[in-house]
C-alpha cells in the first residue's frame, strides 16, 4: 500500500459522510477520537501531534499553511506512547488506506485532467490568446480560489459522461492535475490567432462522431478497422476573423516536472487479437480469415511458454515453489490425502518402526502429487493450441500464479526461481517483427499512428464547408512540488508540421525503415535482461523518430500492447526544418 503524502491530504472523497471535504479531515476525526493509524511499515498506532498547532493548521482549512507544515522533512507526528516526543516522524510513514482514499468507494479513482484543461481553455480562451494569468495559481489559496471558478467552466464543456458531476467535483484539491492542465492550455492558448475566440469546448473523442461525421470520419482505415481514425481527447471549436470555423482536435497527454522524466506514450494499441494490429500488418489473409499462419505460431508459442512456465514451477527439485503452486492451482496436496502416521502401542513416537513408517508416507506423498500434478499437466497441454480462445486457459492458469510474483519475472527468464523458463514467445514475436516483410509496413503504420499522417491525405478538401479540421498533439508538464505550483512549457506537436514532414517520407519508395534494438539494452528473451517486454527504436531514413515497447501492462490474459514515444531527437528534427508553432 503507499504511503500518505501532503499533496494526498488535500484532495478530497468522493463517497461517503466526508463526500466534498478534503482528506486532511480525516487525520482531524481520527486524532480527536483517538482513533488508531495503520502505519506504512505495517501494523496499528495511536498517535498524536508533537505541537498543538498542527491541528489549528489543519482546522484553518487554508492548502498553503498545511502543505507546507506536512510536505518533505516535516515531522509533526508522534506516537501516543513516546511522552517526551523524542521521535517525531512525518506524513509518509501513514498508509493511504481506504479512509484517505487508498481503495475501495472512498477511493474510487477519478481523473479530472481532461475536463480541467477543457475549461481552462474555455475560460481563457473565450476572450483571445494568451494563457493562465500566473497570478491564478501563484499560491496554494489561490489556486483553491480558481479551482473553483474553473468548476463552473467545466459545467460548460460539452462532454457526455455519466461521471460529469463526479469529475468536476474532483477539481477540489489536485493541485497536480491542475498544474499539468494550465501548462496544457497553455500551449493551446498561445497558438490561438490575434482574432481568434474559442466558441466551444468538448471533452473526449466520442464527440468527434457527431461533429465531423458529416465531413471528416474516416470509420474503415486501414490499421484501425471500424474505430474512428481521427478521435481526440478534446474537440476546440474556433471561431475565427474569416468566418471559417475552425474545429481543432487535440490529443492530451501530461507528466510531472522530473528532470528527463519521459515524455507518455502516445498510443496504446494492442499487438495480437483480432483488432491487434499484427492481424493489418501481416496482409490481406488475416483481414479475411482472421490469422495468418504466422500469428497461429505465435499463438502456439504463447500457450506453449506458459505452459512451460507452470510445469517448471511444479517441479519437485524446488519443493516451496511447487507447493506453493499447487495451492494457487488448486491441485490436490497428497499431504491432504495420505493418512498421518499416528503412534500406538506397537510404534512409539521416535522408534525405528515410527521412523520407517513417516519415510515412508512421504515416498506415498510424493508419488500422489506426482499423479496429480501429471493430471493437471496432461488437461492443461489440451489448451497448448495455435487458437487464441483455446490457449486462453493456459494464460488464466498461469495468472493464478500471481502477475508480480511470477508472470513478471517468468517474461524476463526469471522465475521459476531454481528452473527458469525461456522465453521463447517473445523470441517468436521479436521475429516476426523484425522480418523483412513486415517491418516497413509495421513501421508506416505505426508512423501514421502516431502522427495521423492519413489527415493531409483524407482530409485535403476542409475549407470546402467554410469548416476546417486540425489536429494537435500537446503534452502538459507541471506538479505539485514542496514549493508549490510548477508549470513548464507544454510540448506542442501540431499535425501539419509534423505530417508534411514524414508523409513525404513514409510515401516515397526509396525511403528507409529499420526496427532496431536500442544500444545497450537486453530484450526479455536475452540473457541477463532485466526487462519484461521489448524495445525498439524506429527509424525512417536514418533519422530516430521514436521508441517502441512492446509490453504488457498487466494481467497476462489480456493482450500485449504497442506504446510509442516520440523522441527528443524527432523534435530537434521538427523545430529545425519548420516553425513549432500552428497559429488557429
Amino acid at each position: 500500500m503507499a504511503a500518505l503524502t501532503a499533496n494526498e491530504i488535500l484532495k478530497p472523497f468522493y463517497s461517503g459522510d466526508m463526500m466534498g471535504k478534503e482528506r486532511y479531515h480525516m487525520i482531524i476525526r481520527k486524532i480527536e477520537n483517538n482513533e488508531p493509524f495503520k502505519m506504512n511499515k505495517g501494523g496499528l498506532e495511536m498517535i498524536k501531534f508533537k505541537e498543538e498547532s498542527s491541528l489549528r493548521i489543519l482546522k484553518s482549512d487554508n492548502p498553503e499553511s498545511i502543505h507546507n507544515h506536512f510536505k518533505g522533512s516535516s515531522k509533526p507526528f508522534i506516537f501516543e506512547s513516546d511522552v517526551k516526543g523524542v521521535n517525531p516522524f512525518g506524513i509518509r510513514q501513514l498508509e493511504k488506506t481506504a479512509e484517505f482514499g487508498g481503495g475501495g468507494a472512498a477511493g474510487k479513482k477519478i481523473d479530472p485532467h481532461e475536463l480541467m484543461t477543457a475549461a481552462l481553455i474555455l475560460q481563457h480562451g473565450r476572450s483571445g490568446g494568451g494563457g493562465v494569468p500566473t497570478g491564478d495559481y501563484m499560491t496554494l489559496q489561490k489556486a483553491k480560489s480558481s479551482i473553483k471558478t474553473l468548476q463552473s467552466y467545466a459545467r460548460s464543456i460539452v462532454y457526455a459522461s455519466p461521471n460529469r458531476a463526479d469529475t468536476i467535483k474532483a477539481f477540489t484539491g489536485d493541485y497536480a492535475n491542475y498544474a499539468k492542465a494550465i501548462s496544457a492550455a497553455n500551449g493551446f492558448l498561445r497558438d490561438l490567432a490575434p482574432n481568434s475566440k474559442v466558441h466551444r469546448v468538448h471533452a473526449t473523442g466520442q464527440q468527434w462522431i457527431k461533429i465531423l461525421a458529416k465531413y471528416f470520419a474516416i470509420n474503415q482505415h486501414e490499421y484501425f478497422g471500424d474505430k474512428d481514425y481521427n478521435s481526440s481527447d478534446l474537440i476546440v471549436e474556433v471561431a475565427r476573423q474569416d468566418r471559417i470555423k475552425l474545429f481543432v482536435g487535440i490529443s492530451l497527454k501530461k507528466k510531472g516536472i522530473r528532470p528527463k522524466e519521459k515524455d507518455p506514450t502516445i498510443i496504446n494499441k494492442t499487438v495480437l487479437g483480432e483488432g491487434g494490429l499484427l492481424t493489418y500488418f501481416l496482409g490481406e489473409e488475416a483481414k479475411k480469415n482472421g490469422v495468418t499462419r504466422a500469428l497461429n505460431e505465435l499463438y502456439l508459442s504463447r500457450s506453449t511458454f506458459f505452459y512451460n512456465v507452470i510445469a517448471a514451477a511444479l517441479d519437485p527439485e524446488d519443493q516451496e515453489t511447487q507447493r506453493s503452486t499447487m495451492r494457487k492451482l488448486n491441485i490436490s496436496n497428497g499431504e491432504r490425502e495420505i493418512p498421518a502416521v499416528k503412534s500406538s502401542s506397537s510404534m512409539r513416537l521416535g522408534s525405528a518402526a515410527m521412523k520407517k513408517a513417516i519415510v515412508e508416507r512421504e515416498k506415498r506423498v510424493a508419488e500422489k502429487n506426482l499423479e496429480n500434478i501429471t493430471d493437471y499437466l496432461t488437461n492443461l497441454k489440451k489448451s497448448v493450441s495455435i487458437s487464441r480462445n483455446v490457449g486462453k486457459k493456459v494464460l488464466e492458469q498461469a495468472q493464478k500464479l500471481g502477475q508480480k510474483e511470477a508472470m513478471t519475472p517468468a517474461l524476463k527468464g526469471k522465475w521459476p526461481p531454481k528452473k527458469p523458463v525461456f522465453n521463447q514467445y517473445f523470441k517468436d514475436l521479436n521475429d516476426i517483427l523484425l522480418s523483412p516483410g513486415i517491418m516497413k509496413p509495421l513501421c508506416i503504420g505505426l508512423l501514421n499512428i502516431i502522427f495521423k499522417l492519413d489527415l493531409r491525405k483524407i482530409i485535403k478538401d476542409r475549407s470546402r464547408y467554410s469548416e476546417e479540421f486540425a489536429f494537435t498533439l500537446i503534452t502538459g508538464a507541471g506538479d505539485l512540488t514542496d514549493d508549490g505550483i510548477q508549470i513548464q512549457s507544454a510540448g506542442v506537436i501540431p499535425e501539419r508540421n509534423s505530417t508534411s514532414l514524414l508523409l513525404k517520407q513514409t510515401t516515397d519508395p526509396n525511403s528507409t525503415f529499420l526496427l532496431k534494438k536500442p544500444p545497450g539494452e537486453k530484450q526479455a528473451f536475452e540473457r541477463g535482461s532485466n526487462m519484461a517486454k521489448l524495445k525498439y527504436d524506429l527509424f525512417l531514413n536514418g533519422n530516430n523518430i521514436a521508441e517502441v515497447e512492446i509490453r504488457y501492462k498487466g494481467a497476462i490474459t489480456a493482450e500485449p500492447q504497442f506504446q510509442a514515444f516520440i523522441t527528443s531527437d524527432f523534435k530537434q528534427l521538427l523545430s529545425a526544418r519548420e516553425p513549432a508553432r500552428s497559429v488557429y
